[in-house]
């Protein structure tokens, strides 16, 4: 099936069984991995009444401009910022923070990497991140509130404003690197995992940090009951075009590792407000 530039093709699938997750592989374009596209969770109690479509057919489509304005990992608006001991000022972090020699790979600044080094912001693909070409996140472990993912977005217009946050797949995966350094005539075990943060524990939870002018607002982002794809944060009232949102390195526990993928504002109108205020 070939799709060309600017054209859009329905795909129509009839099964007795749901469809979970359909995968993308784009065969002829050598500089771009497969990707999974996110599939709604079905309900069992609705079922198609319409007539069986062709399987493939060429339609007038083109995504729904909602207003909104995303910044993702790798766009320009993105960077890691570190800041001193009890100081509130954050500076551009220096891409190679660990000061290695080695000949490690890096993307617009973050080492790629496996297998990560406590405090160090690094970046990995991943088909169920965000993105428009290539799809990737940073993360960090171990942090210690020294450093931070900062997203920031020039708005078109004040007013009031709804930020949603990106959860890639990985959040959900279990995972444990274990590393054995050897140095000076011993063995060092060096063990980093990463597990999903306790639902039920107040403390294991993303930070937030928005700063609109001259507010500066800190919220929790409960990462221990969030979903895969975008998931609301709060609305706030924004004051000034310019807004940056800093994600802390640390989760709560030092067995949760922070990801940073992408942050979406969306402009709430008086009429939805009303209808999502009422009872």
């Amino acid at each position: 099936m070939f799709v060309l530039g600017h054209e859009s093709k329905r795909i129509s699938i009839r099964s007795t069984r749901p469809t979970r997750s359909i995968w993308i592989e784009p065969f002829l374009a050598h500089n771009r991995a497969q990707f999974e596209v996110l599939v709604p969770e079905f309900d069992e109690n609705t079922l198609p009444r319409s007539s069986p479509l062709p399987f493939v057919a060429e339609v007038e489509w083109q995504p729904t401009d909602t207003g909104s304005i995303i910044v993702d990992d790798l766009d320009p608006n993105f960077s890691i910022v570190t800041r001193t001991e009890n100081s509130g000022t954050y500076t551009l972090a220096d891409a190679n923070s660990s000061g290695s020699l080695s000949l490690d790979e890096y993307d617009q600044g973050l080492r790629m990497a496996t297998y990560p080094r406590p405090g160090e912001w690094t970046r990995m693909y991943d088909s169920s991140s965000y993105g428009h070409y290539r799809r990737s996140f940073a993360r960090t472990a171990r942090g210690d509130q020294s450093s931070a993912a900062r997203f920031v977005a020039n708005l078109p217009r004040e007013g009031r404003w709804r930020l949603e946050f990106y959860v890639p797949k990985p959040v959900f995966r279990p995972i444990d690197y274990g590393e054995t350094i050897v140095g000076f005539g011993r063995n060092v075990h060096d063990e980093i995992q990463h597990r999903l943060a306790d639902p039920n524990s107040p403390d294991e939870h993303y930070t937030l940090h928005i700063r609109n002018g001259n507010s500066d607002r800190t919220e929790k982002f409960d990462i221990g009951n969030a979903k895969i794809g975008w998931n609301e944060v709060g609305l706030f009232e924004i004051g000034s075009t310019e807004v940056e949102v800093l994600l802390s390195d640390w989760a709560g526990h030092q067995d949760i590792m922070v990801f940073a993928d992408a942050i979406r504002w969306t402009r709430v109108s008086e009429t939805v407000e009303n209808e999502e205020s009422s009872p």
